[in-house]
């Protein structure tokens, strides 16, 4: 059984690795750049809708970012690993982040073979024993989308590893709006996943950015 702070670890430590903190692998390849991660903080505010009180949620960085979160997730703004995490407040170990940051300083276009080459190099960061495996690599297509993003299509990678004797699943969805990259990681145990994922895909597709 995760207990919390192994639920925090594999919500909000998992780019630690990605960005190169335990990467040997070559420098050059496709990193999430922490230190440039844009930074939210939260409104919460209501709306009536059909005569329904609706809690709405409001991110504000450097573009406003209007959201609906499963009522289960708790939202924290003070992680240092992620722009954004939900945390699961029921079933430890669940959740997904958003990171956002400048392309330019992802210096590399936003393709599925650029993302490939970054999956390929976050699978060289772990050690054996983490049994490191990639699901689904980047592709894109003209099939149905997997995950959208302010109504675009993602490009989506999924890989699992073990983490504190659990097998866990990764599911990273990215998109580029403007000149800003964003991607959102859902996170959850291998048994329980796909629940986990349409869940979350579906609460999502409402999320857009709000012009001011």
């Amino acid at each position: 059984m995760i207990n919390k702070s192994s639920a925090l670890l594999i919500l909000c430590g998992l780019i630690a690795s990605i960005s190169g903190s335990l990467c040997q692998a070559k420098t050059e390849a496709p990193q999430i750049p922490l230190a440039q991660l844009e930074r939210y903080k939260t409104i919460i505010y209501h709306e009536i809708i059909e005569s329904i009180v609706m809690e709405q949620i409001r991110l504000v960085g450097p573009k406003t970012i209007q959201i609906e979160v499963p009522s289960d997730y708790s939202i924290d703004t003070n992680v240092k690993q992620a722009s954004v995490a939900f945390l699961h407040q029921k079933a430890i170990g669940y959740g997904f982040n958003l990171y956002s940051f400048p392309q330019k300083a992802f210096k590399h276009k936003l393709t599925d073979t650029t993302l490939n080459a970054y999956l390929e190099n976050l699978a060289l960061s772990y050690k054996p024993k983490a049994q490191f495996e990639i699901i689904e690599a980047a592709e894109v297509n003209d099939g149905r989308a997997r995950f959208r993003i302010f109504g675009q299509k993602a490009l989506t990678i999924r890989y699992a590893l073990n983490i504190k004797e659990q097998r866990i699943i990764v599911a990273e969805n990215w998109a580029q709006e403007g000149d800003t990259i964003y991607m959102i990681s859902v996170i959850g145990p291998e048994r329980s996943f796909n629940f986990i994922f349409k869940e979350i895909r579906i609460e999502l597709n409402s999320m857009h950015l709000i012009k001011e």
